[in-house]
């Protein structure tokens, strides 16, 4: 790959010093919808495999920091990560979409959902203040960064309108922002992969929020 970086006019390396182990690991293999997963690696081998990679990569460079996957809410793959792994990880890295919707809502439902979009800071508070306390009962660490690799709602419907593009969606994902900026949270960096996402993306096609 450095030959490639070169061809492509890029002789110096970009000094990138960040990396993510496979965020995604716990949940196996993806596969189609309706389909069963394919490979499921155990938490344990994951974080063995984990320290080895950090291992291998720090003896290139000592600079590199490398994340490994904590999902929240997925306690029986988190707590034996960190157990195993958790004095010599620089980066815990998980997603969070709340709320999430798949289909068509009755008026009924709908309302129900756009509230839940406006709570959703308050659950993305109680989902971090869990998880830090995870991190200290399993590893002692009251220091470690979280990377948040996708966050935002997880609306994934047309109908009556696509709750994606209201206020109260926006709104709700102004209020899990402003959780993540909390020092107290140790959210590192946050990225919202589906903010340009062509099937789920947070802007219509007017590029304006719907009321």
């Amino acid at each position: 790959w450095a030959a490639v970086r070169a061809a492509d006019g890029q002789v110096v390396p970009h000094g990138v010093v960040w990396f993510e182990f496979d965020g995604l690991a716990f949940h196996g293999n993806d596969a189609a919808a309706g389909q069963p997963v394919r490979e499921r690696i155990a938490a344990a081998d994951y974080a063995a495999r984990y320290l080895r990679m950090r291992r291998a990569m720090r003896a290139v460079d000592s600079a590199i920091r490398l994340g490994a996957a904590v999902p929240l809410g997925v306690d029986t793959w988190s707590r034996p990560v960190l157990e195993e792994a958790g004095d010599d990880m620089d980066l815990a890295v998980t997603a969070l979409q709340l709320p999430e919707w798949t289909g068509d809502a009755s008026p009924e439902q709908s309302s129900l959902l756009l509230q839940a979009s406006l709570a959703s800071g308050a659950q993305v508070a109680e989902a971090f203040a869990r998880a830090n306390v995870m991190v200290a009962e399993a590893c002692g660490r009251r220091d470690l960064p979280w990377l948040v690799i996708d966050w935002g709602n997880a609306f994934r419907q047309e109908k009556p309108v696509p709750y994606r593009h209201t206020l109260a969606a926006a709104l709700g994902q102004a209020e899990q922002l402003r959780v993540m900026m909390d020092p107290r949270q140790h959210v590192a960096m946050a990225a919202m992969r589906p903010f340009v996402d062509r099937k789920s993306t947070r802007l219509n096609s007017s590029h304006t929020i719907q009321s």
